[in-house]
């Protein structure tokens, strides 16, 4: 019983650890969408003065 137990812990501790890593992948990728989105209007803006 005691393996099965130190195996579950281990188990739990590798799920946390995805977790975390996707939660960070996420935030990370929510920053860079709101970085483009706050440079899109400079972007429309030069595009149209381009044409």
């Amino acid at each position: 019983m005691s393996k099965l137990s130190k195996l579950a812990e281990l188990l739990k501790l590798e799920l946390t650890t995805q977790n975390m890593t996707e939660i960070k992948a996420n935030a990370s990728s929510i920053k860079i969408q709101q970085t483009l989105f706050e440079h899109l209007p400079m972007c429309q803006k030069s595009h149209v003065e381009l044409n």
